[in-house]
């Protein structure tokens, strides 16, 4: 009975789909039998309205291989933004479909808690969020870059929003954290906006060429977590 109980649990979180931000602020969990919908609780989705140029709702999709084509597009439009920090970037401007399909597949068979999914306005893919491990197994750590076409509109904050309402309202992590590279001023806005707590400083190897070396910790701590301790 124990073990039914936790599948219960379990099989609605891994049925997760997709998502969309209604017009009201609200989000709507689609599920991949298509017959349930669930709207998240409006908290702070005031930079979620319809993007002022195609007048588009932003949309989370699990990333698949059939999103290769949008990617390359996405990529075309330059990745020299992202590939100071992220080294696969660095050639990823003139990628094909084909190459495209097997970065989706390779990063895709990575094992849990890394969960990845493209964000669209219309059938534009405009970003990427992904979900990673952090040495504890009740830490999670996200990750996310943004269209060259689309930057300084907000969308990278709207991911990272997304990315922490999956881990903490859809997952069962206690915290959830934001590294960057210390060089990396725009990453370091969004842990700030969105009220996560710095913790410090690490040293990390270099991959990618505008990489320091010395990286900041935000955290974020699931508030179901701190209302069982009190």
């Amino acid at each position: 009975r124990r073990r039914l109980f936790w599948w219960r649990i379990l099989i609605p979180m891994i049925g997760m789909k997709s998502c969309h931000w209604r017009k009201d602020g609200a989000t709507t969990m689609s599920r991949q039998s298509g017959k349930k919908k669930k709207f998240l609780p409006s908290t702070d989705y005031s930079h979620l309205k319809p993007h002022r140029n195609t007048g588009e709702i932003l949309e989370a999709k699990r990333l698949k291989p059939e999103h290769a084509r949008q990617l390359q597009i996405a990529l075309n439009h330059g990745t020299e933004h992202i590939a100071g920090y992220f080294a696969w970037a660095e050639n990823a401007k003139s990628w094909d479909t084909k190459k495209c399909l097997f970065w989706i597949r390779q990063i895709n068979r990575e094992k849990l808690p890394s969960e990845h999914y493209a964000f669209f306005l219309g059938k534009e893919l405009v970003g990427i969020g992904s979900l990673r491990p952090h040495g504890d197994i009740r830490s999670v750590q996200m990750a996310y870059w943004v269209s060259k076409k689309y930057i300084q509109q907000g969308i990278g904050k709207s991911i990272a929003k997304t990315m922490e309402d999956l881990a903490i309202k859809y997952r069962p992590y206690q915290f959830i954290f934001i590294d960057h590279d210390s060089s990396n001023r725009s990453s370091g806005k969004i842990p700030q906006n969105l009220g996560y707590r710095f913790v410090g400083t690490f040293d990390s190897d270099i991959h990618a060429k505008k990489e320091s070396g010395l990286w900041y910790s935000w955290v974020k701590e699931n508030p179901r977590y701190s209302e069982c301790e009190n």
